[in-house]
Formats: C-alpha cells, structure tokens, sequence
C-alpha cells in the first residue's frame, strides 16, 4: 500500500536547498559579468580597428586631393612636375587598393570559414613555386633571397594555396620593408615532430619585445617613428596571416632582435594519410 502522506513529502520535497540556488545565481551572474565583458571588450577592439582604418584611409585621400586641387588650380607648363603628381597619385590609390583588399579578407574569413577547401598538397612545392615568384618580382631586387629547403622533403599539408600564399606574401612582403638595400630574406623549412615548421627571416630593424605579443592583433599599429615612410598601416597583414593559419589548423609567431631582425615562424601538421603521385601523361 502506497503511503499517500510520504509520497506527497517527496513530491513537495525542493530539490534544490537556498544554498544551492544562491551559489546556482553566483556561478550565472559571474559567467553573465564575463560575457558581457568580452563584448565591451570585443566593441572597443572594432572601434580601434575601424579608427585605425579611418587613419589610414584619410593619410591617401587628403593626399590626392591636394594633388588634385593644385592640377585643377595651376596652369602648369612644366610636364615632368605634371608627372611626378600623377605618379604620386597612383601611388596612394595603389596603397588604398591595397588596405581596401585587406578589409575585405580581414572581415570576410570568418564569414567564409566553412567554405575555404583545403587539399593535400606537397608543401616543398608550393615554397618553392612562391619563391621563384620572388626571385623574379623587380621590389625584390635589392635584397638578397635564400631559401633552404632539404632534398627529401616530400611532405604533404593541408593546404588552401591562394591563401597560404597570401600569407607568405605578407611575410616577405614585412621583411622587404623593414629592411634596407643588401640584406637577406631566407625562407627555411624543417621537420619538428609530426609539423612542418617554415621560418622566414630578415635582417632588418627587429621588433621591439613588448610589441611581439601584439604584432597579430586586428587593433595593433607600429609607430610611425618604427615604420618606413611608403609602410605605414594599421597592420592588418599579420592579423590576416593569424587567421588563415588558425583556418589551416597551424601556428604563427615571431622571434625577433632589435636593429638585428625578424624570424616568423609557420607550423602546419603534417597530412598522415597516403597521398598517391597523380598519374603520368604517356
């Protein structure tokens, strides 16, 4: 026979005491706090962004406006004065192509993660293809470059190349303005466990220490009084970099020596399954 009066106990029975609700309430308003947190937080690093950007767009544009005015203002006879402007003026609608270019992939790679394709590919051959591209690229004159590669490293990754290369393209195209005529830029590429690790180094001006831990940040901005002259930037490069290698599953860092150089380093796992040698044409 059921007892109806301890069953009704066990029913009414709260199974949760006052303490537990109290520490329940505290857990949710701490996780509530930090929430909150990361979005004002989140908010800010958008508006140093948008203000960095809104920098960098004005520097070009307040440029080719002045150029313009001064053609629209001066009967000018003298042609060559005629050239330097408009060479001037393709320079800095060159720089802001460019920036354009990097706000757009900075804001669109997490919008397209799930649709970025990464195949295996042999990652001897893609740092090699990119470093010929180098080698016959006129900025690149002046500067010497080396790449070091082992003769067995037959290796395979999980690649998106175009993007890959876009970050390689950002690291080289870093060593090329922090540093001056003659000096070196060397790409190497080793085996460190079961990853493939690729530094590419200068020896240029270096990178201060306290900054190394930013260098990757969306918001983050060298100072002019680092920054060559045609450099300048809100730095979204590295950023961009950060966040194709986080799409590729890898690594990136810097070490670097102040007035010695630069070396970044990419790490990629390796791609464990067998890939067959595509089929020769008879």
């Amino acid at each position: 026979m059921i007892n109806s009066e301890a069953n009704k106990m066990l029913f009414t029975k709260p199974e949760l005491t006052v303490e537990d609700l109290t520490v329940a309430l505290h857990q949710a308003n701490l996780k509530l706090r930090e929430a909150n947190r990361r979005l004002v937080d989140s908010e800010k690093k958008r508006t140093e962004l948008l203000a960095n950007i809104s920098h960098d767009l004005r520097s070009p544009i307040t440029t080719l406006r002045g150029y313009v005015e001064y053609l629209l203002s001066y009967n000018l006879q003298d042609h060559e004065e005629v050239l330097f402007i408009l060479n001037q003026m393709y320079k800095k609608f060159l720089s802001l192509d460019y920036l354009l270019n990097e706000m757009f992939m900075i804001t669109s790679l997490d919008a397209l993660a799930e649709m970025i394709i990464l195949i295996p590919y042999q990652i001897k051959k893609c740092l090699v293809d990119f470093f010929i591209s180098c080698e016959k690229d006129k900025k690149y004159a002046k500067r010497r470059l080396s790449l070091e590669i082992p003769e067995d490293f037959t290796y395979y990754v999980l690649l998106n190349v175009e993007m890959f290369e876009r970050v390689l393209d950002n690291l080289f195209t870093n060593a090329l303005k922090y540093s001056k005529e003659n000096d070196e830029i060397l790409m190497q590429a080793t085996l460190r466990g079961r990853e493939i690790t690729i530094a590419i180094t200068d020896t240029g001006i270096g990178i201060e220490e306290d900054m190394l831990t930013r260098i990757f940040e969306h918001t983050f901005m060298i100072s002019d009084s680092r920054t060559p002259e045609d450099a300048k930037g809100c730095g979204l490069g590295l950023s961009i970099a950060s966040s194709i290698m986080e799409k590729h599953k890898g690594r990136i860092w810097c070490e670097s020596t102040l007035g010695k150089g630069s070396t970044f380093y990419l790490s990629l796992p390796i791609y464990e399954e067998e890939v067959k040698p595509p089929l020769k044409a008879i």
